[in-house]
């Protein structure tokens, strides 16, 4: 594997790395009669993904099913409705002459100097109507040496609850190098979330290509839904006089689409030619076949509805609509 990917790059590094140039080997500069009996575009799905800036971080794409968020964060208003910062007023200190102080102020002064005077003892002296109490049916008063009555025992205080013991604070977490587990046994949750994170953080594109890559030159089904995603991607990033020179009447596409040696693979599925068609059909603009070989290429092999969808949209684009109506009448008829 590793001489198989030391000579790839060697051999990419002649192709180029424009998506032109890479179209423009696979349908035009190299022969593909020698692979006729494989599913060859894997290796066009390689060169593909060979452009891909490595570099960057992988994004997911706006169509992509994603999970909620927990909180949504606050809505922000638009600038016109944000209201400008309110800054504080300053008030200008009162500054009161001496003159014009109120005289209360002295007086409230020597009043709080002063201390309370008790006012003088008043003599109250009975009246008539004022009662006078019994003194012969009075109770006697306790003797000085009679014994005191026990007084009544202090309750005795609650006892107080006993201090919670003190846990120490683990600040470990604030240390972004420590991702090492200590103990394997019990691995913590938080560490080993925090190791995934640290390890996700730093995954580049290139980390996922090349795996891809090998999965791809492997298995025939994922090359060729590689190919039907990564052609209309390409295609929709080149000039119109590059789409042009690929699609004419005579041109690469034409040309590989015509050979005779894909017959080899019309029993296998899927195939080179079912691939190349529906890639065609996504692509915007369409690459401009002729309507006759689409029709061929669709009984052949075994591209019906693939074929059908690609004269459909063809219909109302060219002028000569006739022949795409006899080539759909055909089409509709075998089926």
């Amino acid at each position: 594997i590793e001489w198989r990917h030391a000579f790839f790059d060697l051999h990419c590094k002649t192709i180029g790395n424009m998506p032109y140039e890479c179209l423009q080997y696979i349908f035009h500069t190299q022969d593909w009669e020698a692979l006729s009996g494989t599913f060859w575009l894997n290796i066009g799905v390689s060169i593909l993904l060979r452009i891909v800036d490595g570099k960057k971080l992988p994004a997911l794409a706006p169509n992509s099913a994603q999970l909620p968020r927990l909180v949504e964060p606050p809505p922000t208003p638009p600038k016109e409705q944000q209201a400008p910062p309110q800054q504080p007023e300053t008030v200008a200190p009162v500054v009161v002459k001496e003159e014009e102080k109120p005289k209360e102020e002295e007086g409230t002064k020597m009043a709080i100097d002063d201390p309370p005077q008790d006012p003088a003892p008043t003599e109250i002296k009975p009246t008539s109507e004022t009662p006078v109490p019994d003194t012969d049916n009075a109770p006697a008063a306790p003797a000085d040496n009679a014994p005191a009555a026990p007084a009544a025992a202090p309750a005795a205080p609650a006892p107080a609850p006993a201090p919670k013991p003190v846990e120490p604070v683990d600040e470990t977490w604030k240390d972004p190098v420590r991702f090492e587990l200590e103990d394997a046994k019990n691995p913590d949750l938080f560490e080993r979330h925090a190791k995934f994170l640290a390890t996700a953080s730093k995954i580049r594109v290139q980390h996922l290509v090349s795996p891809l890559q090998e999965l791809a030159y492997n298995d025939p089904y994922l090359s060729y839904h590689l190919w039907v995603l990564l052609f209309p991607i390409v295609w929709a990033t080149m000039s119109d006089p590059e789409k042009k020179t690929l699609a004419r009447q005579s041109g690469p596409i034409v040309s590989l689409l015509s050979k005779d040696y894909h017959v080899v693979q019309a029993p296998l599925r899927p195939n080179v030619i079912q691939a190349l068609l529906e890639a065609f059909a996504l692509s915007t603009p369409l690459p401009k076949l002729p309507m006759e070989l689409v029709k061929y290429l669709g009984k052949t092999y075994n591209a019906w509805h693939t074929a059908v969808k690609l004269l459909e949209n063809y219909l109302p684009r060219v002028e000569d609509k006739d022949r795409c109506l006899d080539s759909l009448s055909e089409l509709y008829q075998n089926l």
